[in-house]
């Protein structure tokens, strides 16, 4: 019997259907199953992929700041609803540290919530040890990098934790593959002295038996897209623990030379590529 890999796909800002990762799921499948063929009877169920579909806690409160806002004499109608879609969801993804224990989740403790939620259905479909690997566009990534900052710390929000099954991969001890895409963890470093401190990849705790698995971090940025940047060159241990920047070339003809092409990743056939290419040597050399 072999050993399943489990897929997290983390989307970024603005309003997502719940199966937004199919997509993206169907091409990864397909490519990993070419990579693999001949060595198991179904590749396609080899990977086991959901998305963490954190939208939701952020879509109510911001239709409901809409309407309360729906009386007030304001010009650009159409632009502020894209900044209350899209700026809302990076504005309000913050910490309060000075919450009671008692009071109802915040923004921040509810994404973080839907996460682990994903990862303790994904500990049930691929098994509890199973290799974790996360794709995260935009600010996903900042949230992937942020959950797991929590548990490397033991800084999780109390109604996190609580979610909890304490299986490895929900504990992030079995991360084996990152993939950050069109990141602005960059940006989100300039909260921190000397652009602060990654988490710890692959993790420190990472269990015995991928020890000597192949692992990577990989950050792919398109250079016209202003919201996705480098990693490694942020400070030493961003060099240590990302393992490769990649820049590539994402979009349409009309979005691939500006800085449309932010929302290019997903289709982008080099990224599906380069993600299922690691996917695949993860499962060669576990399964062998």
């Amino acid at each position: 019997m072999t050993q399943r890999i489990a897929v997290a796909v983390v989307h970024g800002v603005g309003s997502h259907k719940a199966d937004f990762a199919k997509a993206l799921a169907a091409r990864v499948r397909k490519q990993f199953a070419t990579d693999i063929r001949g060595l198991v009877a179904e590749p396609d169920k080899e990977l086991q992929i959901r998305g963490v579909h954190w939208g939701p806690v952020l879509e109510e409160p911001e239709r409901e700041l809409t309407r309360r806002l729906a009386g007030s004499d304001l010009d650009w109608d159409e632009a502020r609803a894209i900044m209350i879609d899209l700026g809302g969801d990076a504005l309000a993804y913050q910490l309060n540290r000075q919450r009671s224990p008692d009071a109802p989740p915040g923004t921040y403790e509810a994404i973080h919530m839907t996460f682990a939620g994903t990862l303790r259905a994904l500990a049930k479909d691929a098994g509890a040890e199973a290799p974790l690997c996360i794709v995260a566009h935009s600010l996903g990534t900042v949230i992937a990098s942020n959950y797991l900052w929590d548990l490397q710390t033991d800084e999780a929000p109390l109604p996190v934790s609580r979610m909890m099954e304490g299986t490895p991969i929900e504990l992030g001890r079995t991360l084996t593959a990152l993939y950050t895409m069109g990141s602005p963890i960059a940006i989100w470093s300039l909260r921190f002295p000397d652009f602060g401190i990654p988490i710890t990849f692959p993790p420190a705790d990472l269990i015995d038996r991928y020890q000597t698995a192949p692992t990577e971090w990989v950050n792919l940025f398109d250079p016209d897209d202003v919201i996705g940047y480098p990693l490694k060159s942020l400070n030493d241990d961003y060099e240590r623990n990302v393992s490769e920047d990649v820049p590539v070339n994402v979009g349409s003809v009309l979005t691939n030379w500006n800085p449309a092409s932010h929302v290019g990743y997903w289709k982008d056939r080099g990224v599906v590529e380069r993600v299922s290419r690691g996917l695949g040597s993860l499962w060669r050399a576990i399964n062998s």
